[in-house]
C-alpha cells in the first residue's frame, strides 16, 4: 500500500478515507491534520485510531473479495472473519507455514496456483531450509500424489523462446498460442539470427558484493544491459 499504483483505489487505506459517511469525513479531517502537523493531540489520536478501526471493519465486512499476502491474512483486523474460499497465487514461492495462515480461517475450498518448476521459496536460514521449510505446500501436495491442473498453452513468448522451457521442464507439453510472426523482434536490433529474437551475450566482468552486503552486482553486465536498453529506446 506504500507504493502508488493504478489499483490504489482498491486499497483499504484509500477506501476508508473516501466513504461518504460522517465518521469517514471526520477521520479524513484528522488524517489531513496529522499530515500537516506531524502529530495529533493525545485525545485526537485516540479518536482517529478508533474511527479508522470502525471504518476498516465496515469496508472489510462489505467486501466480496479481500486481497492480502499469506502472512497478511493473520492480521488482527481479519481475526473475526471466516472465508469459505481461499485462493493462493504464486503458492510455490511461499513456505508451508505461510500458506497455512489463510487456510485455517474457516475455508472449505482452497485453490493453489503456482509452478513448482519455477522459483521456489526464498529461505535465507540454512538450518530452516535443511529442516524442510524450503518446501512449499504445493510441492507437498504433489508428493502426496495430488495431480495438478496444468495450463499448457502460453501466449507470451516467441516460439523460439518457449522451446527450451517446454522441453526442459514440461516434457515438451507446452504449446504456443502465438506464432513467430506475432512476436517478431525489432528490426533495428542486431540479432545474430534475425528469425530468432534470442541470444546469449557472455559477460566476463567480476561480481562484487553490493554496499548492502546482502547481494551482488556486476558492473560489466550492467553496462551491457544499459547499452541494449539505450539502443532499443533510440529506435
Amino acid at each position: 500500500e506504500e507504493v502508488g499504483s493504478s489499483v490504489e483505489h482498491l486499497t483499504l487505506t484509500h477506501q476508508i478515507m473516501h466513504l461518504d459517511i460522517p465518521i469517514a469525513v471526520e477521520a479524513l479531517k484528522l488524517h489531513n491534520l496529522k499530515n500537516e502537523q506531524g502529530e495529533l493531540l493525545k485525545k485526537d489520536e485516540k479518536r482517529y485510531k478508533s474511527l479508522v478501526r470502525t471504518l476498516e471493519q465496515r469496508v472489510l465486512g462489505y467486501a466480496d473479495v479481500i486481497c492480502v499476502t499469506c502472512v497478511g491474512a493473520g492480521d488482527s483486523r481479519l481475526a473475526n472473519f471466516q472465508f469459505n474460499t481461499v485462493l493462493i497465487d504464486e503458492a510455490t514461492q511461499a513456505v508451508e507455514p505461510e500458506a497455512l495462515i489463510p487456510m485455517v480461517m474457516g475455508c472449505k475450498h482452497v485453490v493453489i496456483v503456482g509452478d513448482h518448476c519455477q522459483l521456489g521459496p526464498c529461505i535465507m536460514n540454512k538450518a530452516a531450509s535443511s529442516a524442510g521449510l524450503c518446501q512449499s505446500m504445493y510441492e507437498r501436495l504433489l508428493m502426496l500424489g495430488i495431480k495438478p491442473i496444468r495450463l499448457t498453452v502460453q501466449y507470451r513468448m516467441h516460439p523460439a523462446l518457449s522451446r527450451f522451457p517446454s522441453n526442459m521442464f514440461y516434457e515438451g507439453a507446452l504449446q504456443n498460442g502465438v506464432s513467430s510472426s506475432e512476436r517478431m523482434g525489432t528490426a533495428s536490433f542486431p540479432w545474430p539470427r534475425p528469425e530468432t529474437p534470442m541470444m546469449f551475450w557472455s559477460q566476463l566482468g567480476a561480481e562484487e558484493i553490493s554496499s548492502s552486503g546482502t547481494s551482488f552486482l556486476n558492473r560489466t553486465e550492467a553496462n551491457a544491459v544499459e547499452k541494449i536498453v539505450t539502443h532499443l529506446l533510440k529506435h
